[in-house]
């Protein structure tokens, strides 16, 4: 699904063009063989899931890391790390940190609050008005919390 802003949320897409995402971010730029060999498609199929993938920007070609096998020349695909944001918070006991980061995990912006109380009322209104805020910049894709526990 393409948003008002013509960006492809991650979770509307189908599991085989999620599956390209996936090993794309955990193998980077890949040949377009090399991607359908993976995944166990035919070259057919691959073009099919990700023509639409390339269309919309979710995907890009690597001509850096063009073949210099012989035949006819592959480019590599790569996802388009600043296509995708996503946001992280870790609450502790005495701080709420968050970061916006890019598809490959670059922290784009960084964010810090000291809490004056750990009601959970108060730090999720802080977080909710941080999300906002990145949300203003750009659209996100997920966001992910972690509590920091001590004893």
């Amino acid at each position: 699904m393409v948003d008002h802003d013509g960006h492809t949320h991650v979770g509307t897409l189908g599991a085989s063009s999620r599956a390209v995402l996936r090993e794309l971010l955990i193998s980077g730029p890949l040949h377009r063989a090399t991607l359908a060999r993976r995944l166990g498609h035919s070259a057919a199929s691959l073009t099919k899931i990700t023509r639409p993938l390339l269309d919309s920007g979710v995907l890009t070609t690597d001509e850096t890391l063009r073949s210099d096998l012989p035949g006819r020349p592959g480019t590599p695909l790569d996802i388009t790390a600043e296509h995708h944001t996503f946001a992280g918070f870790k609450i502790t006991g005495s701080s709420v940190h968050g970061v916006m980061t890019n598809a490959r995990g670059e922290v784009r912006r960084g964010w810090d609050a000291a809490l004056s109380t750990t009601d959970p009322e108060h730090v999720v209104a802080l977080i909710v008005d941080q999300v906002k805020e990145m949300e203003a910049e750009r659209p996100l894709q997920a966001i992910g919390i972690c509590l920091l526990y001590t004893s």
